[in-house]
């Protein structure tokens, strides 16, 4: 679970360096489950892609019918629901949950129970539904009754509530939060398409009110009409949530357009992009999906949260882009020292980003004179270099690195002294030792490289490769295995031969292999114990 994670540096929103958070948000998504959750299922709309608990305008109201009339045969269903909700809500019912329970302190989804809060109060709510179909059968009809107008007051309430909410939006308390880890649906960026939304909610909250009354006073001969009236209006209702909030969520993929969605082969792009907007030309994916991908329009023109797109979207568009400017809160620790080089920031301060970074959008520090040509903006990220200068340690980089005569046209590599020239300061910084040997990429994928490249010195020469290092890279010139180096801070290097060169990099790692297939062995013996089970129980 752990092989070759030593490296990765994580900064996650609300949580501490070493990736723990307090209880209370812990226990509550991060602040996502409070009660205010819940004013889903009062106005109708929902702040969330991926979790609604909207049930219908007549959910509250009947359940509060269904609570002022509840006999003891169904109780256990209310005090069932109200524990559950005091568990999602971060309550000493939770808090006693974390310490008593079996593992609890890895139940970190807590925000998944409240959908089943949402299914016992529709249970409830039935309750309520029976007593105003029964009210001629009972004895506590004025109760009943009673309740029915107070559940009645409660939706002209919630009625009011949205229309005024309608006139500003942005005051719609907590679901405007432009948090870029929390994924948002369009109508809660677009003021005009939620108040269009409440005004709906006010419509039917108005609506369900007058069913209500009428339910509680229909004479008995009219009751099947007031069932089917009240039926028709539940279903309709929730049915239009389900499927504006489906089409909200889903692009429709138009036939000229599906040829993104089919598997091809990466592309090698020899330089990085500032901007990914600067791909639209060069990446037909990025074109394409831009063209019906709601979502990533509004990413591009930072008109939604940015938390809907993220980093790992490169791999789909084949875009190479320096920062990123989709979502990203993780990388190597080698891009982590580079970064903070470049931001005058303590190279192995990980308790935080350095003041003004925006994880929603990296900007990648350009500003020093060399950094585009290390990083593969401003040359590629392939280079060629005649010598190779020898650093005991990361911060050794720095001082050469950060200078203003620095262009970036000197190899610094992490290696033993018998492997390259010890630096010593005896070459002015200024010095360019780039080589550009023209070069073929014969391979490329997400763990492979392979390039083809003559070297035509009688002396050995270095290549380079603006790609992070990591440990488990490994490398060959003409098959036989060599040391891949830490170069430049943040990416790799090794020497290769003079003459024809045949080099290959190729990530990954024999232990981790050996696992992978150990448990795939695992797993084929125990469907393989699963068919001779069943082919016995047939013979048999």
């Amino acid at each position: 679970m752990v092989i070759g994670t030593g490296d990765l540096i994580t900064y996650s929103a609300g949580r501490s360096p070493d990736g723990s958070t307090t209880l209370n948000g812990f226990l509550t998504y991060g602040g996502e489950t409070g009660i205010q959750q819940w004013l889903d299922v009062l106005l109708n709309v929902s702040p969330s892609l991926d979790m609604t608990l909207y049930a219908g305008i007549l959910l509250l109201p009947l359940a509060l019918i269904g609570l002022a009339t509840v006999d003891r045969r169904r109780l256990h269903f209310v005090v069932a629901a109200a524990v559950m909700l005091l568990f999602t809500l971060g309550t000493l019912v939770s808090v006693a949950a974390f310490r008593l329970w079996p593992g609890m302190q890895f139940f970190r989804h807590i925000v998944l129970v409240s959908p089943l809060v949402k299914v016992l109060a529709v249970f409830v709510a039935g309750i309520g539904f029976e007593r105003l179909l029964d009210i001629e059968q009972i004895r506590r009809r004025a109760l009943v009754r009673i309740t029915a107008i107070a559940a009645a007051i409660v939706l002209l309430g919630g009625a009011w509530f949205a229309q005024d909410l309608a006139q500003s939006p942005a005051a719609l308390p907590h679901y405007m939060d432009p948090d870029p880890a929390i994924d948002r649906p369009d109508h809660m960026y677009d003021p005009s398409v939620v108040a269009a939304r409440l005004n709906t909610s006010a419509a039917l909250a108005v609506a369900g009110a007058a069913i209500l009354v009428a339910a509680a006073w229909t004479p008995r001969r009219q009751r099947a009409l007031a069932i089917a009236v009240a039926l028709s209006f539940a279903a309709a209702d929730v049915y239009y949530f389900k499927f504006t909030h489906l089409f909200t969520r889903s692009d429709v993929v138009p036939r000229t357009a599906r040829a993104a969605t089919r598997p091809a082969p990466i592309s090698y792009q020899p330089r990085r992009d500032l901007d990914v907007r600067a791909a639209l030309a060069r990446s037909g994916r990025l074109r394409v999906t831009l063209s019906f991908n709601r979502a990533l329009r509004n990413s591009l023109q930072g008109r939604i949260a940015r938390g809907t797109q993220y980093w790992t979207n490169h791999a789909f568009f084949f875009t190479d882009e320096a920062g990123s400017s989709f979502r990203m809160d993780s990388w190597l620790r080698p891009v982590d020292q580079l970064m903070r080089m470049y931001w005058d920031a303590p190279l192995d301060e990980e308790s935080g980003l350095p003041p003004g970074i925006d994880l929603g959008h990296l900007t990648f520090p350009l500003a020093r004179p060399g950094a585009g040509a290390v990083a593969g903006v401003a040359a590629d990220k392939i280079r060629f270099f005649s010598a190779a200068y020898a650093v005991g340690s990361p911060a050794d980089f720095v001082p050469a690195m950060t200078d203003e005569s620095y262009a970036g046209n000197m190899l610094f590599v992490l290696a033993p002294r018998e492997r390259a020239e010890p630096w010593t300061g005896q070459q002015p910084l200024s010095t360019d030792d780039s080589r550009p040997l023209p070069y073929e990429v014969v391979r490329f994928d997400a763990n492979t490289l392979a390039i083809r490249v003559t070297n035509p010195n009688a002396t050995a020469g270095w290549l380079s490769y603006a790609d992070v290092w990591h440990p488990s890279w490994q490398a060959t010139v003409n098959g036989k295995r060599v040391p891949v180096y830490r170069a430049n801070m943040a990416y790799k290097a090794f020497a290769i031969d003079d003459g024809e060169n045949l080099i290959e990099f190729r990530f990954g790692s024999r232990l981790f292999s050996a696992l992978s297939a150990l448990a795939s062995l695992n797993a084929a013996g125990w469907l393989a114990g699963l068919v001779l089970l069943i082919r016995r129980s047939s013979l048999g």
